[in-house]
C-alpha cells in the first residue's frame, strides 16, 4: 500500500473563509492610533532615556525618532 494515494471521487470545493484582523479601521484611524501610540511612547520613553543615558543622549534619540516619524507620516505613496 506504500505509494498510493487515494483520490476522491468529487473534489471538494473551497470556501473562502474570512480572515480575522482585529479591529477594521481606515487609514485615518490607523494614522492617529499611530499618533497615539508614539506620544504615549514619547510621554514614557524619553524620561527614561533621560535617566539612562542623560540629557545629550535623549535628545540626540528623540530627535533621530521624530524626524523618522514625520519622514514616515509625510512620504508620498
Amino acid at each position: 500500500m506504500s505509494g498510493t494515494t487515494r483520490k476522491s471521487s468529487t473534489p471538494r470545493a473551497r470556501t473562502k473563509k474570512p480572515v480575522n484582523r482585529g479591529i477594521a479601521l481606515g487609514p485615518r484611524g490607523y494614522r492617529w492610533l499611530f499618533i497615539g501610540g508614539f506620544s504615549i511612547a514619547l510621554l514614557v520613553g524619553l524620561p527614561l532615556l533621560h535617566a539612562l543615558v542623560g540629557e545629550v543622549g535623549a535628545i540626540l534619540v528623540g530627535t533621530f525618532l521624530f524626524g523618522f516619524v514625520v519622514g514616515r507620516m509625510t512620504q508620498r505613496r
